[in-house]
């Protein structure tokens, strides 16, 4: 049984990580060529420090 559920596992991984790509790959252009949903990519280099 527990090999079963471990393969089972493995294919839904996989079949997830390909569902993503397969997200990414198509979002990939608008992402690269529309500057608003890039707009706070600068931001990813600031000092960020939580306020407590």
């Amino acid at each position: 049984m527990f090999i079963a559920e471990r393969i089972i596992h493995s294919v839904r991984e996989e079949e997830q990580t390909a569902t993503l790509k397969e997200a990414a790959d198509s979002l990939y252009e608008d992402y690269k060529n529309d500057p608003n949903l890039t707009a706070f990519t600068s931001l990813d280099y600031e000092e960020f420090y939580e306020t407590r």
